[in-house]
């Protein structure tokens, strides 16, 4: 048994084929994720047999965030959480949106919003998709997007636009 094994990993009974020697020999440095509409089964039973803890599908990176962001932004989220309230929407933002997650109530809801003339921003390295549509892009650099939104928290405070009563009421934010 190797010794500088990584907690939680397991030796394979046979190295897989076609891998280096250190590939074989620092299986834990492996980080396997699959994508939407994935079996999310075989990708645990195959990291877990290949000796990686670092492996995830679809749903833990997608759903749940998405859900997360609804519900600290909006007061909910898109499917189960409810909607955006398009009929009074001014101004859309959208964050790197998945090029695959072309979801039927969110089309309906930029189309409305835009037909009263409000303003689509897609914020996404492409501009294909929903970005395709929006009023103004940002291409943005993958991985800068929380940078991006901290500089405009940042903006929105040094300016006094923040909504401080509401932040204090209505969400968890440090507010003194």
């Amino acid at each position: 048994m190797n010794s500088k094994r990584s907690a939680g990993t397991k030796p394979c009974k046979s190295p897989p084929t076609g891998l280096s020697r250190s590939a074989r020999t620092t299986r834990h440095k492996l980080a396997f994720f699959t994508g939407r509409d994935q079996s999310q089964s075989f990708t645990s039973f195959w990291a877990q047999n290949f000796g990686t803890p670092n492996y995830a599908a679809h749903g833990g990176f997608c759903s749940v965030n998405m859900a997360a962001a609804g519900i600290y932004t909006m007061g909910g989220a898109f499917w189960e959480f409810g909607q955006p309230d398009w009929d009074h929407t001014k101004l859309f933002m959208l964050f790197g949106v998945a090029e695959d997650h072309d979801s039927n109530p969110i089309k309906m809801g930029i189309g409305k919003i835009k037909e009263r003339g409000a303003r689509v921003i897609g914020v996404n390295p492409i501009r294909t998709g929903y970005n395709a549509v929006a009023d103004d892009w940002v291409g943005i650099t993958p991985g800068t997007d929380g940078l991006f939104i901290l500089s405009m928290v940042h903006c929105l405070m040094k300016a006094g636009k923040m909504d401080l009563n509401y932040l204090a009421q209505y969400t968890n934010a440090p507010v003194w």
